[in-house]
């Protein structure tokens, strides 16, 4: 007696994504899917395609397989690879989705962490009009972030110093140390002719 799977009942994620992974530009993971019956037996005959999406969490998911974020099942089973989500999250959740079964299922929840640092960004500006040699009243704040403009929380080391590129002054207690991927001056002073200036931070 040979037996054979039975109706479709569920789909069931049967690699998960991993606990934790770097966001968009530097990490990326694979999930699959298994289209099966009541007794977990795959359904090798299925090739319905499985939509996978983002259902908890901030940010684009996207996957580098052919069809994206669509795969037709292949002897049962959906294979997305190159996977990726662009923005943090400590508990994000997939959804993979067989329309034609009418069956859907949820992942494992994981985290997006930032990925490598590309730039700085300047998220608290001095104002337009500043005294020369007094403190700026208003100052300066920068954040180390990624390519898809996720703070680097787990960066506290290093220091982002700002220097004059344009028009004429000496800058003073002009670094700042980064903490959680956030670098806030404290008493920069910039002492020189009047005239406009364009201040820039390097880290």
């Amino acid at each position: 007696v040979t037996l054979s799977a039975g109706a479709v009942s569920k789909i069931v994620f049967t690699v998960q994504p991993p606990s934790s992974t770097a966001a968009t530009g530097t990490g990326t993971f694979s999930v699959a899917a298994s289209i099966e019956d009541a007794n977990s037996n795959v359904l090798t005959l299925d090739t319905n395609n499985v939509v996978l999406s983002l259902s908890s969490g901030a940010g684009t998911l996207a996957c580098t397989n052919t069809g994206g974020l669509t795969v037709a099942a292949v002897a049962g089973v959906a294979t997305f690879t190159g996977c990726s989500v662009t923005l943090v999250g400590a508990s994000d959740v997939l959804t993979a989705n067989d329309a034609t079964d009418g069956k859907t299922t949820t992942s494992n929840s994981f985290a997006i962490t930032p990925g490598t640092a590309t730039k700085l960004v300047i998220t608290n500006s001095p104002s337009t009009t500043e005294n020369s040699g007094s403190a700026l009243s208003v100052q300066p704040q920068v954040s180390v972030e990624d390519v898809n403009g996720n703070v680097e929380t787990g960066l506290s080391s290093g220091t982002v110093t700002a220097t004059v590129t344009s028009g004429t002054g000496t800058p003073t207690s002009n670094t700042a140390s980064i903490s959680s991927g956030v670098a806030t001056f404290s008493g920069l002073t910039v002492t020189g002719t009047a005239g406009p200036i364009t201040l820039s931070f390097n880290y």
